[in-house]
């Protein structure tokens, strides 16, 4: 009789842990559910361009990023040379106040002092005097970004090449930029990483292998 009581005992108490496990797991299950993907946290970017054909072929970018009061941005001119700068800083009442370095350089680039006045919105984007080239009178227009990686690229879980290999892309494809990443010097050029999406999922790429192109598709 004290055998079958125990044994009772035993099956109810097992019973009783078995639906708690199952309770917490239904709870832990819920839960997860409703966490927010990483793709809800991304910043907001902003993309905008100049296009103009005469005997030079000109192209302006701006790409922009807000996150927490803070700017990450990638302004690019090209007509006769090419240049690329990289602005990092604070941003509060459309007023940017931080550093502006440039992108491929192979020397000391410690960075330049901004303050930038600027209006970021859906529509339009009036460039600023301090970032104006001598096509400035050409209209500026809301675009979209991606960017060009070449073939056999390999990209990175995290914005750094000690990272874990996400993906190596077979040909060469563009993905579009979800997210400005650090500015850091490797292989002796200076340049900036991106966060891409890939395949529904998302991964890093360093600047220096890819090419950044904003435009009208």
């Amino acid at each position: 009789m004290k055998k079958l009581i125990l044994l009772l005992f035993i099956g109810i108490s097992t019973l009783t842990y078995a639906t708690n496990v199952n309770e917490k797991d239904s709870i832990s299950k819920k839960v997860s559910i409703e966490k927010p993907t990483k793709e809800n946290d991304n910043p907001v970017l902003f993309c905008y361009y100049q296009t103009e054909m005469s005997k030079f072929v000109f192209v302006n970018y701006f790409l922009f990023q807000i996150q927490d009061g803070r700017l990450k941005g990638i302004v690019s001119s090209a007509a006769q040379t090419m240049s690329e700068y990289y602005l990092d800083g604070e941003f509060k009442d459309g007023v940017f106040s931080g550093k502006q370095y440039q992108i491929g350089c192979f020397e000391d680039c410690s960075g330049a002092d901004q303050k930038i006045k600027m209006q970021l919105n859906d529509k339009n984007f009036v460039v600023p005097e301090e970032l104006k080239s001598f096509f400035d009178v050409v209209p500026v227009f809301k675009g979209k970004n991606f960017i060009s990686i070449s073939r056999e690229t390999e990209l990175r879980a995290e914005p750094s090449f000690n990272s874990s290999i996400f993906y190596s892309s077979d040909d060469q494809l563009d993905a579009e930029i979800i997210e400005i990443g650090p500015y850091e010097k490797i292989n002796d050029t200076y340049d900036v990483w991106y966060k891409v999406k890939i395949n529904n999922s998302s991964a890093w790429v360093f600047g220096g292998l890819c090419s950044l192109c904003i435009g009208d598709n």
